[in-house]
């Protein structure tokens, strides 16, 4: 879809040709929060609030992309890395207006750095804390399949799935993927 022939993508291809692909396109902040806050709100960071990682994003500045999509009739639904919540990145992100629209499924961390099988985790619905017993994106791309699975063509969705990695942060063992628990 972006030119390189050798590089067989059949399905990015079909996505591109029935969507819209971005060919030049940039963020004005590359760091996790203030882009997620930008992306969401469609606002600069300056004025979301999210000028740096660790804040809160600013609720009722006008619609987000979510509050636009569910008051439209979309089901939506979120999953991965949050980072909007600012403070205490181990604790759950509760429902309502901090969620910007993101109603129907929630599934989510505010951010962690640690991404193994047996120590990666997820909020669910009740507010419990869920270890993947995956690798972080498997099991993340395994929730987001899970949501596809349950939609109908005749009811509109829309899904953000947002892993954590490249965040590395010099780990050497975190891309082995554990079909049990490791001792």
């Amino acid at each position: 879809c972006s030119g390189n022939a050798q590089v067989r993508t059949p399905r990015m291809d079909r996505l591109s040709n029935e969507g819209i692909h971005f060919s030049h396109c940039f963020s004005h902040s590359p760091v996790c929060s203030p882009f997620r806050s930008m992306l969401l709100s469609g606002l600069h960071t300056f004025h979301s609030g999210v000028f740096t990682n660790d804040v809160t994003m600013i609720p009722g500045k006008g619609k987000y992309f979510g509050e636009v999509l569910r008051d439209a009739g979309y089901r939506t639904a979120y999953i991965g890395k949050w980072h909007l919540l600012g403070g205490n990145r181990n604790r759950p992100i509760p429902p309502g207006e901090l969620r910007y629209g993101f109603d129907e499924l929630f599934l989510s961390n505010n951010c962690t750095v640690v991404f193994d099988a047996g120590k990666a985790y997820y909020w669910n619905a009740s507010g419990e804390k869920i270890i993947y017993r995956e690798w972080e994106p498997y099991a993340q791309s395994g929730q987001a399949c899970e949501f596809l699975d349950r939609q109908s063509a005749d009811h509109p969705f829309a899904m953000f799935l947002s892993w954590h990695p490249p965040h590395d942060h010099g780990k050497k063992d975190q891309y082995f993927f554990y079909d049990t628990l490791p001792d």
